[in-house]
């Protein structure tokens, strides 16, 4: 449980949501942690969900990748059916966004979605240096969609420090649309046998791979792959 700390670097004074079962062993899991760090827990359903959110203002929302893809149909709906004008403004300031955040994953670093072969030291330069010049150029319109629209959004749904997802694979889609309007999503996998979390990705180092897994292990424990010929 104390290992979760790496993950999920709560502090007394954070709030939690979680609409889990409490019998799931990934949200008996979080509970312990959450009582363990003296942190407030808010419980909630899924009629109450879209409420509790604006009401409660959770720093973490923990829950399962159909939360998440629900939180995201919501959202465009609602983008969807507003007025011509607010919508186009509103996809233009997603788009750049999301351009914005792929070449800032490009130059820190961080961007393992992108062709794995390897290139040449010239290639890899050029391409750090184009990925930089490029958000910096989208940088001030990111800023400016982050104040005009993605703060109406966060004030709907508060998780001001991370939504973490566990029990599934999170969509690509929906991964990088959080991102893009500064919800960070961390996605996690573990089993019940495993008390339940072995992996998940890192709030300081949320880095998506080229597949979508997760691949950083918590500390304290040891992988062993077997195989079996037949």
């Amino acid at each position: 449980i104390k290992n979760l700390w790496d993950i999920v670097p709560a502090e007394v004074g954070d709030r939690f949501l979680s609409m889990l079962p409490p019998w799931h062993a990934y949200e008996r899991a979080c509970e312990y942690f959450i009582f363990t760090c003296g942190i407030e827990q808010v419980y909630t359903t899924v009629r109450n969900l879209k409420d509790d959110l604006k009401l409660y203002q959770p720093h973490y929302l923990i829950s399962v990748p159909l939360v998440f893809e629900t939180l995201y149909s919501g959202i465009q709906k609602q983008i969807s059916t507003s007025p011509p004008v607010r919508k186009l403004v509103a996809l233009t300031f997603l788009r750049v966004s999301l351009a914005y955040m792929e070449y800032k994953r490009i130059y820190e670093g961080k961007c393992l979605t992108r062709n794995t072969e390897q290139h040449s030291f010239i290639h890899s330069m050029l391409d750090w240096l184009w990925a930089r010049i490029i958000a910096t150029i989208l940088f001030p319109i990111h800023l400016l969609a982050a104040k005009l629209v993605y703060s109406k959004i966060h004030s709907a749904i508060g998780i001001s420090k991370a939504g973490i997802s566990g029990g599934g694979s999170l969509p690509l889609q929906v991964d990088k649309f959080f991102e893009a309007i500064g919800v960070k999503v961390q996605n996690g996998y573990g089993l019940t046998e495993t008390s339940p979390v072995i992996a998940a990705r890192r709030p300081r180092c949320n880095v998506r791979h080229v597949s979508n897994v997760v691949n950083f292990p918590i500390s304290m424990y040891q992988y062993v792959c077997k195989c079996t010929l037949t």
